[in-house]
């Protein structure tokens, strides 16, 4: 790993997250998102870094809008949608959230199959040309 998984920062808590996996390659990041501070935040980027291989992250709107005090589940809208050639279930991924002030949120989080207790999760494919390498 590159750095210490943070999974705080002084504006925003990331809570209970994960990558959902269809087993073809594509997958949806869920967790939920709280805006801790008094001021509007939003969410800009997302990135993935795997030791088995290149794996491409994208928000799927310009932003992801983070009102103050208001959790915000990416299980839901909008989708941080995440593909790679190889993105097994059991392991764990470095996700790197950024900010619109230029702060990151960084974890490690698992990898899990479509079933279960995400069974309903709607995985989505990063759109060609709009993705974080």
């Amino acid at each position: 790993m590159s750095h210490t998984p943070r999974p705080r920062t002084e504006r925003l808590d990331a809570l209970g997250f994960a990558i959902v996996t269809d087993g073809e390659g594509n997958g949806r990041v869920v967790g939920t998102l709280l805006n801790t501070t008094d001021e509007p935040a939003a969410l800009v980027s997302a990135e993935v870094d795997s030791e088995r291989g290149p794996v491409t992250a994208a928000v799927l709107e310009e932003e992801i809008d983070l009102p103050p005090g208001e959790p915000v589940e990416l299980a839901r809208v909008p989708a941080v949608a995440v593909q790679a050639d190889d993105l097994p279930v059991g392991f764990f991924v470095e996700l790197t959230l950024g900010l619109d002030d230029g702060s990151t949120v960084d974890l490690l989080v698992p990898v899990e199959p479509q079933e279960g207790p995400y069974a309903e999760i709607e995985v989505v494919t990063p759109p060609d040309g709009d993705v974080t390498p």
